[in-house]
């Protein structure tokens, strides 16, 4: 999964360079690499979206200087995570059991039409995984996490 990662990070850190604001992006990974079992393409879309949310959460956060942290860890052995963290304008208070609603939306203006998520979740959902919200409120930014099964060695 960490060469996953850093594919991503190599394919959207250019996205970061043309924004009139700064935003970093910084990976945190354990010694220990992580094997899962999960579809490269499938994975790596979902990163894209989730990544895309991030910089627009950031974009309308004008108080402060945009950060994504994508930090990739195991749990009980069984299970690979990849956490994306943002500090963008988070979730609108009301919202959060709507997020993954197919076209729940908080930006029809903007001609999205409320599918990502829903895409993402059941993408992960294929491959035996699990994607949620671990964290964010309001103008406190968004931790959505990725679960898939660990391939055993």
């Amino acid at each position: 999964m960490s060469e996953l990662v850093v594919h991503f990070v190599s394919t959207f850190s250019p996205k970061l360079m043309d924004l009139d604001f700064e935003v970093s992006l910084e990976v945190v990974s354990g010694n220990e690499p992580i094997s899962v079992r999960g579809n490269a393409g499938s994975i790596l879309a979902v990163l894209e979206h989730l990544g895309e949310n991030a910089l627009q959460a950031i974009r309308e956060q004008t108080t402060k200087k945009g950060q994504i942290l994508l930090s990739l860890s195991s749990t009980d052995g069984s299970v690979g995570r990849v956490t994306m963290a943002d500090n963008g304008v988070g979730i609108p208070q009301g919202f959060a059991a709507q997020m993954f609603a197919p076209f729940f939306t908080t930006k029809a203006a903007r001609g999205h039409y409320g599918l990502g998520l829903t895409q993402s979740r059941d993408l992960v959902h294929d491959m035996n995984g699990k994607l949620f919200v671990g964290g964010g409120s309001e103008g406190q930014g968004l931790e959505m996490i990725i679960e898939l099964p660990k391939v055993t060695l």
